[in-house]
């Protein structure tokens, strides 16, 4: 896994998908920061982040688009598949570079942190619940990425059906507040990645919604082992 891991990082940061990835994040944060703490004069970190969350939308697909299509069009995962690692210590090493560069992106914004500590009330709590849920919401919305990347051979489709999935997982809360059947209401919440989000903006650390996304980034990792596995015995 080790040597995966440092492959696709140096894969990262030898081609421009790393850089652009937090390039283009720290930019927005830094739109996002401006226009919903400093124009309005609110210290609230919770606006900042909530703000943030559809970008991991548009910019999560890049991370992962390559991950394992790129493998697939170029053949070079039938050398991959022949060596001496493992299905597992394929799909983890591939999952925890992207993971790595995804969680590398959030240190720059300790800058907002500071500025808010500096010229407001920076809410210590609030800051680390909004951090860790973050974080684990990035692992899932890349364990989903990882799956659909491995399911096409094309880079832009993997990206196209990431945007497109993250997307309807992204409008499912307002779908929920649309649906007149309270069993179908709970489903849709239920399976909302963006949602569970919320209570971590308030400082809450529900251990449900750690649970889920734990679950879901472990589900889609798993599944996409599958997909390699059986490519590697068809």
């Amino acid at each position: 896994m080790i040597a995966i891991y440092k492959r696709e990082m140096r894969s990262f940061f030898t081609s421009a998908g790393g850089y652009v990835y937090i390039s283009v994040y720290l930019l927005l944060c830094a739109v996002i920061f401006k226009v919903y703490l400093l124009d309005n004069g609110y210290s609230n970190i919770s606006y900042f982040f909530g703000g943030t969350l559809i970008l991991y939308m548009f910019l999560v697909p890049i991370l992962t688009m390559r991950l394992f299509s790129e493998e697939k069009k170029t053949k070079t995962d039938q050398i991959l598949l022949t060596s001496p690692v493992s299905v597992t210590g394929i799909v983890a090493g591939k999952f925890f570079a992207a993971f790595s560069v995804f969680a590398a992106a959030l240190i720059p914004t300790g800058v907002f942190m500071a500025f808010v500590a500096a010229y407001g009330t920076l809410q210590t709590g609030l800051m680390i619940g909004n951090y860790i849920g973050i974080l684990l919401l990035g692992a899932a919305i890349i364990a989903i990425g990882c799956f659909l990347s491995a399911v096409t051979e094309s880079q832009i489709v993997a990206a196209v059906l990431s945007f497109a999935v993250l997307m309807s997982l992204y409008f499912l809360d307002n779908l929920a507040g649309t649906v007149n059947s309270g069993i179908l209401k709970k489903i849709v919440s239920f399976i909302s990645v963006y949602d569970r989000y919320t209570d971590f903006t308030s400082g809450l650390f529900p251990l449900s919604s750690v649970v889920y996304y734990v679950s879901v980034t472990v589900i889609f990792l798993f599944l996409t082992g599958r997909l390699i596995e059986k490519r590697r015995w068809s």
